[in-house]
């Protein structure tokens, strides 16, 4: 199944290129050999007790019908839905011991993580308000309302900053600021949660071996 995956990643990144084109008929040969691979490999998972709705067994749906969408020509408007192919990826986890690592590391500080994430929504939101007011007037273009600004609180609090949109007045600058040092803590700390919960589970795994 590795091999077949690998496969069917190489052939969508092969396809794209201009050069391969002529060959289409032939990815399109591909894609049947995967879909009735990764279909069967779904069909035998549910027959064994696979339940559907996990993230592997959803992993497995969006695979087989990334495949089947890819068969037929779509319409420009609904050519994004190609990307779907790339969730042939979350299959490689099922097979390598660090998804196990990371999903047991995550249930550990899922309380933790999810806190933050609603930390990271406050923080936005009152960055998002505080930059409207304070650069509305000055710049109505790029900071029309409250939600046009939240383009520049996320890009700004995770220290991206695009340099698109950014504040002209000193009170704008000073939020910027306060954000952008917010965004620091905000990112490092469950980043610093969850490889403290790897670590742990690897540790334990590895006591259990030598024990």
């Amino acid at each position: 199944m590795q091999v077949v995956i690998f496969a069917s990643l190489l052939s969508l990144l092969v396809e794209s290129m201009p050069e391969a084109q002529s060959y289409a008929p032939w990815f399109r040969r591909a894609e049947l050999v995967f879909l009735a691979v990764f279909g069967a490999e779904y069909c035998v998972r549910l027959v064994r007790g696979m339940n559907a709705w996990s993230f592997f067994g959803i992993v497995d749906a969006l695979t087989v019908a990334s495949l089947v969408i890819s068969l037929y020509d779509l319409p420009a408007s609904l050519r994004g839905l190609d990307i779907l192919r790339w969730v042939v990826l979350g299959k490689m986890l099922r097979y390598t011991v660090v998804d196990d690592h990371l999903t047991r590391a995550f249930l550990r500080v899922r309380k933790e993580l999810g806190s933050l994430i609603v930390l990271i929504g406050i923080t936005l939101l009152v960055a998002s308000t505080g930059i409207y007011y304070a650069e509305h007037s000055a710049q109505p273009d790029k900071f029309a309302s409250i939600p046009h600004s939240l383009w520049w609180a996320v890009v700004t609090i995770t220290t991206v900053g695009y340099g698109d949109v950014f504040p002209v007045t000193a009170l704008g600058k000073w939020i910027a600021g306060f954000v952008m040092f917010s965004g620091v803590f905000i990112i490092a700390i469950p980043i610093a949660f969850w490889t403290s919960a790897v670590i742990d589970v690897m540790r334990e795994d590895k006591e259990k071996e030598n024990s």
